[in-house]
């Protein structure tokens, strides 16, 4: 069932799931029971969530992605967040926010090479200065 899911009934389950931190524990538990090839099939939505999503979605989410098979996530990662870049519609003022996120996500996943491309690619080049801040920041 989780599979089929779209995303508005994901974050229903999870808003369910994680309403106490004993719940929160037992959601960990059950992700890392959870075959890597199944979770890979969401890594999409999983990403936008751990860039896009409130504090407690991000967390989640994050941890999610790394229980997932690091050769899939070096294979798809940077796909996957152009593709976010590309497709979504966000106030300028939430930009620092997403890119902050991204660039978190690429620190714990211990990927330095598709972290420097991102700031020097995305950050470095954006026409927002908090997002040009972001490259100095890290670079």
């Amino acid at each position: 069932k989780y599979i089929l899911q779209d995303r508005n009934e994901i974050l229903k389950d999870l808003e369910m799931i994680c309403s106490d931190s004993k719940d929160i524990i037992f959601f960990y538990e059950t992700i890392k029971m959870i075959p890597s090839k199944l979770l890979e099939k969401r890594i999409d939505d999983f990403v936008y969530f751990a860039v896009y999503g409130n504090s407690t979605e991000i967390y989640c989410f994050t941890e999610i992605i790394l229980s997932i098979d690091k050769k899939f996530l070096t294979t798809n990662i940077e796909r996957i967040i152009i593709k976010i870049l590309d497709t979504i519609n966000i106030d300028n003022g939430y930009l620092d926010y997403l890119y902050l996120n991204i660039v978190s996500l690429y620190q714990k996943l211990g990927e330095d090479a598709y972290l420097k491309n991102f700031l020097t690619n995305y950050c470095k080049q954006h026409e927002n200065m908090e997002i040009k801040e972001i490259y100095k920041d890290y670079i």
